[in-house]
């Protein structure tokens, strides 16, 4: 839906023009003005078979160069090149190595992994050392409370990772200095002999070493888990459990001689450590905290990294609460438990007299004096006989009412229907008051027992129904712009509201960082997908008819389906709007809220300049295929 270039335009030689309709394909020559013409063009038969000629350059391949008669042409950043010349030029500029490199940093085990061959360690991530921190740019004395501050992530996240062509990372800090990632060392952005020195060359083979070492065990861990899904380990017989011994005392052996230069104790090394032999490979072992398999070579240096150790520390804190829980007494659990199925065996027995069971809170009401009772057979019974024995002792003769009172509520009085049709004069005689008060005395009284409080009838409180008020997307958005700042891609709609890009589209990445959810079309696309699943007709009609809730007029909240509603800061969603009011008072949604009116500000002066990029929405789907990234 955005100005930049599609992977597979690229991939198939297209270049695009200026004006988003303008299309032209180097290989076969052809020229188009609309997208539907270039992907009809794509998927034919006489463009594939054209596209088999296409071979990347030799000298390039790793450049993504391919050449296309008498020229040359990048596929990563689309640009074509007359003569080989140029070639060599292009492919050492900033731009091109960035597009190069952009998608060869990720996280795998919260490390961060460059080129899939580097350890990046978290403090050089961070960019601290010596009490300062090269992202912010200042000297600390905390380094713990440095690296929380909302700042520094916030510059954390900002901040451009750049690379050379022998791939070394580095970030710039100023015009005179940059921060080597793999060394975590200032240096002059001058001093380019750093990176051909034996101590920067040394730290790249210990974050390969460290990168091999994390790959190698996550490989085993995969290879332990699919063995227990393919139901592969199963209990051992006899004869096993007997070798298992043998092979114990073996282990415990090689460890030992592991752990003598260090005189470790070998019993406590195993015990401590969690690890023990597998039924699987004899000179294998299984972590039990970690839950992964490895050589019994490996142990010693498994059970020294800062991983283990975490999870070990966790494992035992898990285990202290555990024996506190299991210290309480079992015969009081027992006793209770009993008591309670008692106490469900006679539940109709118990309703039949006005005991009220609630099975879901394990509650118990009287229904003849509104009374919480325990959710205990014996306790209802003692309660019972309790009511009986008072309703017993009392005699409630009218004249027989005691001086002092035991309760502070009255007894409630029934008229005779008589009583009530004579209404009181003011001009009566006192023989006809008399007659009225003989008449009272024949009033039948309803006793209160003595031990009952007669509770205040609560109110009942009508819940009010929330009237929101909605409109369409394609009517709300007035103006639209797309922006880019650093890493951030941005939509900022009607000058006033800045959503992340993939938020704005309803997508969100998952988990495993190369699949992605569609909210409202409720489906899973892979990242490689995104671009056609955001061009399909159905998801751009989905987004122009979302509804937009306008009495929150500080708040972008769309509503994708009826009940379900979409936060456009946060790219989360709600099912209730009751779930989605408390969210907007949780102070996650507040600092994502806070950190998109600061990208709207860092980009008001540029879109004050660009008054062309604005553009008044007719067609929401139809009109976004001209939005330019600033």
């Amino acid at each position: 839906m955005f100005i930049e270039m599609a992977p597979n335009l690229s991939k198939n030689t297209i270049l695009k023009g200026c004006v988003s309709s303008d299309f032209f394909c180097l290989v076969c020559e052809t020229y188009f003005t609309s997208s539907v013409q270039c992907e009809e063009h794509i998927s034919g038969a006489d463009h594939k078979e054209k596209m088999h000629s296409v071979k990347y350059v030799e000298e390039f391949k790793e450049d993504f160069i391919v050449k296309i008669k008498t020229k040359y042409f990048c596929e990563l950043c689309s640009r074509l090149l007359p003569v080989f010349a140029r070639v060599t030029m292009h492919i050492d500029e900033p731009s091109h190595i960035k597009e190069k490199y952009v998608g060869w940093l990720k996280r795998i085990d919260n490390v961060v992994v460059a080129f899939d061959s580097l350890i990046v360690d978290d403090t050089s991530w961070q960019g601290l050392g010596d009490n300062s921190c090269a992202i912010c740019n200042m000297e600390y004395k905390d380094e713990d409370a440095h690296k929380n501050l909302p700042t520094h992530m916030l510059n954390l996240i900002q901040s451009e990772v750049k690379f050379d062509k022998n791939k070394n990372v580095y970030r710039k800090v100023d015009d005179h200095s940059i921060h080597c990632l793999t060394c975590n060392l200032m240096i002059q952005t001058l001093d380019t002999n750093h990176f051909d020195s034996p101590q920067h060359k040394q730290m790249v083979q210990v974050a390969s070493n460290d990168y091999k070492a994390l790959k190698q065990e996550n490989d085993k861990s995969d290879v332990h888990d699919s063995k227990l899904k393919n139901n592969d380990i199963n209990a051992p017989d006899n004869d096993l459990a007997q070798q298992t011994v043998v092979d114990t005392f073996a282990l415990n052996n090689q460890v030992s001689e592991l752990l003598d230069s260090n005189s470790i104790n070998t019993t406590d090394f195993i015990e401590n450590s969690k690890i023990k032999p597998t039924y699987v490979d004899d000179n294998k072992s299984k972590e039990e905290v970690c839950d992964s398999v490895m050589d019994v070579s490996n142990a010693k240096e498994h059970v020294k990294r800062l991983h283990h150790k975490t999870i070990l520390d966790m494992h035992k804190k898990c285990e202290q609460n555990k024996q506190m829980k299991n210290s309480t007494p079992v015969d009081d659990d027992s006793e209770q438990q009993n008591r309670t199925g008692t106490v469900l065996d006679s539940v109709d027995k118990l309703q039949s007299n006005g005991v009220n069971i609630n099975f879901e809170s394990q509650t118990a009401v009287s229904k003849i004096c509104s009374m919480n009772l325990d959710f205990d057979h014996e306790a209802i019974n003692k309660h019972k006989k309790q009511f009986k024995k008072g309703k017993k002792s009392v005699q409630f003769k009218l004249g027989d009412v005691p001086e002092k009172k035991e309760t502070l509520v009255s007894s409630p009085v029934v008229v005779k229907p008589e009583f009530l049709k004579k209404p009181f004069e003011e001009n009566s005689s006192k023989s006809e008051e008399v007659e009225r008060g003989k008449d009272l005395n024949n009033a039948v009284s309803i006793p209160t027992p003595p031990h009952i409080e007669t509770p205040p009838s609560p109110k009942i409180k009508k819940t009010k129904e929330t009237t929101l008020e909605k409109i369409p997307a394609k009517d709300f958005i007035k103006t639209i712009v797309a922006a880019k700042y650093f890493i951030f891609k941005d939509v900022i709609i009607n000058n006033k509201f800045c959503v992340n890009h993939f938020s704005f589209c309803f997508i969100k990445f998952l988990v495993d960082r190369v699949t992605m959810n569609c909210f409202i079309c409720d489906k899973n696309i892979l990242y490689t997908e995104f671009e056609s699943h955001n061009d399909n007709q159905n998801h751009e009609r989905a987004i122009s008819d979302a509804l937009v809730l306008t009495q929150c007029d500080q708040e972008f909240i769309r509503e994708m389906r009826p009940g379900c509603f979409h936060c456009g800061y946060c790219n989360v969603f709600q099912t209730s709007w009751f779930e989605m009011e408390k969210h907007l008072k949780t102070s996650f949604h507040i600092d994502c809220k806070n950190e998109a009116f600061w990208r709207l500000q860092q980009y008001q002066p540029e879109i004050s300049k660009n008054t062309d990029c604005k553009i008044v929405v007719d067609n929401l789907y139809t009109s976004m295929l001209t939005v330019k990234f600033l």
